[in-house]
């Protein structure tokens, strides 16, 4: 997968060397190249027109509250990352159980670290108080912003840092010149990790291009099911000039 997921390539110019994709690789195609899939993506486009105006009645209220007790500001000191932002990650993790176990102080303090240190990544974070309760690593691949990572703490959810967090993150974007867009992921097999991004964003179906390595393919079958679901979604055998043209519309 590129490092920008919403990247667009011909797949017979950008295929990566065989030892760089021993299981395979995954992108999004370009218009009226060939496209075996669709990708679903929760993107929140035209952000330069965004306010919490935009939002449900319900979410505007919610985002107003989290606001009264919550500040959100960049992360200026990597110490915050290093104790309340561990305990958000810890407790994140447990919560959601999602992606690589980083739950050993040692294994996060050198991730977070080497993250916290990249040139053109945002850290912003969400504070009760002097403590961090979530945070979001965050930067921007072109015209669009890629919230990397998100975390926040079991404890601080009546507060509603998670809503702060997504508000921030697209008035910061909206703010930003050349950004159209935000990418909160691809839709996740599990729908409750899904819910809470459809108050911000919408998803995309994009016709995508993905090749496994029919070799290892029996042994990573269910890995594959359960971690990109859009590669197993209907329409994965549609022709590719009609997957290529196929419009951006919502999926209901």
């Amino acid at each position: 997968m590129p490092c920008a997921p919403l990247a667009r390539l011909d797949q017979s110019l950008a295929r990566p060397a065989l030892r760089h994709s021993l299981l395979g690789f995954t992108h999004l195609a370009l218009p009226g190249t060939s496209a075996n899939g669709r990708r679903q993506m929760i993107v929140a486009e035209n952000v330069s027109r965004y306010s919490i105006g935009t939002l449900s009645r319900k979410r505007r209220s919610l985002v107003r509250r989290a606001l009264s007790n919550l500040q959100v500001r960049p992360i200026e000191r990597l110490d915050d990352l290093l104790t309340d932002g561990y305990a958000a990650y810890v407790s994140w993790h447990q919560r959601n159980g999602w992606g690589r176990n980083r739950s050993d102080r040692a294994a996060y303090s050198a991730w977070i670290t080497r993250a916290y240190s990249q040139p053109r990544r945002l850290s912003i974070g969400v504070y009760r108080g002097d403590r961090l309760v979530a945070f979001s690593l965050t930067l921007a691949v072109g015209n669009v912003v890629e919230p990397c990572f998100l975390a926040s703490h079991t404890d601080a959810l009546d507060f509603l840092p998670n809503d702060a967090l997504f508000h921030a993150i697209l008035c910061i974007s909206r703010q930003t010149p050349g950004i159209d867009s935000v990418d909160f992921g691809p839709v996740a097999a599990k729908p409750t990790l899904n819910e809470f991004k459809l108050h911000y964003a919408t998803v995309k179906s994009i016709p995508s291009f993905t090749w496994v390595n029919p070799l290892l393919r029996p042994f990573f079958a269910r890995w594959t099911r359960n971690r990109y679901p859009w590669l197993h979604s209907p329409g994965a055998s549609e022709s590719p000039r009609a997957l290529a043209t196929e419009s951006l519309d919502p999926v209901s």
